[in-house]
């Protein structure tokens, strides 16, 4: 009888330190802005802005592996001036703290899927066909800011770089094909987590 009520006392400790301590499951909601840089190739000068800028929203779920090493699955979409940017990547990170208390340095690198979509047709030189998406695989690199506001709640500064590469084309009847080149994405994202 005694062992059960020691074994009885133990299990209810550990249930009551597993419900205070800090889950490794969390979500979280992004929200800030991109820029990326872009080329062409065609036989004349085109009146369009390539480098450009825009808008950026995301929603994401994490697991914390250890307390250094954390996995996230992210979903991203931009809205710049010109295309539109849909993205699922799944990133490893590595969290250390800082001199401040409950601040953490994040470190991480990118892998996943993109896709690219011209919000409108460029429209020169008699365009008669448009190949004006296009999917890609991605990678990257992000480094950041973490503050734990409670064992709950913390929000993150983060800068990403991504490598997508995406070509789209556009073909004229004067002119022949115009090729366009979107290579790099910077983001500059503010997020909010909750940890369950």
């Amino acid at each position: 009888m005694r062992i059960q009520r020691l074994l009885l006392i133990c299990a209810l400790s550990l249930l009551a330190t597993t419900a205070q301590a800090r889950q490794p499951v969390f979500v979280s909601l992004y929200g800030g802005g991109t820029t990326f840089d872009a080329g062409y190739e065609f036989a004349q000068p085109i009146d369009l802005n390539l480098e450009d800028d825009g808008d950026v929203i995301g929603i994401g779920v994490g697991y914390e592996v250890t307390d250094r090493w954390i996995m996230k699955l992210d979903y991203t979409y931009s809205d710049a001036d010109e295309v539109t940017v849909d993205q699922l990547f799944l990133s490893l990170n590595y969290k250390f703290p800082l001199f401040i208390n409950r601040m953490h340095g994040v470190v991480g690198g990118v892998i996943g899927e993109g896709k690219l979509d011209w919000e409108d047709k460029p429209d020169f030189a008699n365009s008669v066909f448009d190949d004006l998406d296009a999917d890609q695989s991605i990678w990257g690199v992000q480094v950041g800011l973490e503050y734990d506001l409670n064992e709950s709640w913390s929000t993150s500064l983060m800068y990403q770089y991504f490598d997508m590469e995406f070509k789209t084309h556009l073909d004229t009847t004067d002119f022949g094909r115009a090729s366009f080149f979107h290579e790099e994405f910077q983001y500059v994202l503010f997020g909010v987590s909750y940890h369950f």
